[in-house]
C-alpha cells in the first residue's frame, strides 16, 4: 500500500474521533420543571468516553483510544421529602459547552452532525421505590459553525419519586452514557457506537419528619 493512502485514510478518520468527541459531550441530561420549595444544584462530572466495540474503538485509537470532558449537570429536586409523600418528582439537565477551536475544526468537515440512540439513565437509590430515571433521545442533528462554541442542552427527563419510605436519603447517581454516530467521511460512511463512564453521585435528598 502506498504512503499516500496510508496519510488519506488516517487523514480521514482523524475527523470521525473528532466529530465523534463532539456528539457523545452532547449527550446527556434529565429535566423537570422546579416544584415549589425545590432545592437547585450543579454537579462537575468527568466523562471518559470510548468505542463500544472493536470497529468503533479502532476509529478512536487513532486519536488516542478515548476522549475526555467535563460535564455540568444541574438537578432541581425537592428541598426536603416527607414521609411516604406522594407526587414528588426530580429534574436533570446535562449541559455541555465545546470550544470555538474544537467547532472550527469540526466546521472543516462538516456543518451538521448526526447522532442518534442517545441514552443517559440516572439510577435511583434508597428511600423509594423509583430506581432510575430513563433518559432517552430521538435521533437529531446538532448544527455546527466555524469560531462558535457549541453549547447542547437536551432533555428535559423526568420521573416521579414513588414509594417514598419514612426515613433515610434518596441518591441520584450518573453511570453512563451511549450513542450512535453516523458520519459521511472521505466517501464513506462510518458508524461508532460511543459509551461514556460518567460514575458520579449527582445529588440527594433527605426524608424528614
Amino acid at each position: 500500500m502506498r504512503q499516500g493512502t496510508k496519510e488519506h485514510r488516517s487523514r480521514a478518520r482523524k475527523p470521525i474521533a473528532i466529530l465523534a468527541s463532539v456528539l457523545m459531550l452532547s449527550a446527556g441530561m434529565v429535566g423537570l420543571a422546579s416544584p415549589s420549595g425545590a432545592a437547585t444544584s450543579i454537579k462537575k462530572i468527568g466523562v471518559v468516553c470510548g468505542g463500544a466495540d472493536a470497529a468503533s474503538q479502532g476509529l478512536l485509537d487513532v486519536m488516542g483510544g478515548s476522549i475526555s470532558a467535563n460535564v455540568d449537570v444541574k438537578a432541581d429536586l425537592p428541598d426536603k421529602l416527607e414521609p411516604g409523600q406522594v407526587g414528588a418528582t426530580a429534574a436533570f439537565t446535562w449541559t455541555t459547552e465545546l470550544s470555538a477551536d474544537l467547532a472550527t475544526l469540526a466546521a472543516s468537515f462538516t456543518d451538521k452532525l448526526p447522532m442518534s440512540n442517545l441514552e443517559m439513565d440516572v439510577a435511583v437509590s434508597g428511600a423509594t421505590d423509583t430506581t432510575e430515571i430513563r433518559g432517552r433521545v430521538a435521533a437529531k442533528t446538532v448544527p455546527i459553525k466555524a469560531g462558535q462554541p457549541i453549547t447542547i442542552v437536551s432533555g428535559p427527563f423526568s420521573a416521579e419519586l414513588t414509594g417514598i419510605g419514612e426515613s433515610g436519603v434518596i441518591k441520584f447517581s450518573s453511570n453512563k452514557l451511549d450513542m450512535t454516530v453516523s458520519l459521511a467521511i472521505a466517501g464513506s460512511v462510518q458508524t461508532l457506537n460511543i459509551t461514556c463512564d460518567a460514575p458520579s453521585t449527582l445529588a440527594t435528598v433527605a426524608i424528614t419528619v
